[in-house]
């Protein structure tokens, strides 16, 4: 699995590409750390995601809660499906009081 990070009027659009897996989700968590904020609008691209595990759907899903807002602009049938069991497969945007905390990665190490 492949991710792209590029950052555009504001937005920070996220290209996923290829099979994730579990082994890829610690290297995928890190980079996200490294770019996100409770303010970022994040736009993600996964028109060529072949694959969706359980893992990857989850921290998608803990990005959506720690950002300000978070959609989805072109998307597989694969992730498409996954989106729609949890709850992603529309816009997103943070709650009032603000959003949830992305974990940290010492924090994803003790629970993996």
């Amino acid at each position: 699995m492949t991710l792209q990070i590029d950052h555009s009027g504001g937005q920070v659009i996220l290209t996923l590409n290829g099979e994730p897996s579990v082994s890829g989700v610690k290297e995928l968590h890190a980079s996200l750390v490294a770019h996100l904020t409770p303010e970022s609008k994040v736009l993600l691209n996964a028109s060529h995601l072949r694959r969706v595990d359980a893992a990857v759907l989850q921290l998608l899903h803990a990005v959506a809660r720690y950002v300000r807002t978070f959609d989805v602009t072109e998307s597989s049938p694969e992730l498409t499906q996954a989106l729609q069991l949890v709850g992603l497969d529309k816009p997103v945007e943070a709650p009032p009081g603000g959003a949830a905390r992305l974990p940290t990665s010492e924090v994803a190490r003790r629970r993996a």
